[in-house]
C-alpha cells in the first residue's frame, strides 16, 4: 500500500516532496491552506504518531507512541483523509 501523507497545500510542501521523496511509493492527501496553515507533515504508523516541521528555521519532528494518543490521531488521520482528495501532482 505504500505510505500516506497528510500535508498542507504550500509550494514549498510540493517542491520538499520532489526533492526528498521521490523514490518512495505514496499516496498525498494535501490539506487545504485555507483550513490548515501548519507546515508539518502528520505521519501514522502502527505504533506511532509522526510530525515532522521541515520548513521551520531548525527542522525537527517527534515521535509519540503512547497507544490511546496514536489511536486518537488515527482516527483524525482517517477521517480527514476520507475527506481529502488524493494528489500526486507534485510528481
Amino acid at each position: 500500500q505504500g505510505h500516506r501523507f497528510l500535508l498542507p497545500e504550500a509550494e514549498n510542501v510540493r517542491e520538499y516532496l520532489s526533492r526528498f521523496l521521490k523514490d518512495i511509493s505514496k499516496q498525498v492527501c494535501f490539506l487545504p491552506s485555507d483550513y490548515f496553515s501548519f507546515q508539518s507533515g502528520i505521519f501514522v504508523t502502527d505504533n506511532s504518531l509522526q510530525i515532522i516541521y521541515p520548513f521551520a528555521d531548525r527542522p525537527f519532528g517527534f515521535v509519540l507512541e503512547n497507544k490511546e494518543i496514536v489511536e486518537f490521531q488515527r482516527s483524525l488521520f482517517r477521517l480527514l483523509w476520507s475527506r481529502t482528495k488524493s494528489d500526486n501532482s507534485f510528481e
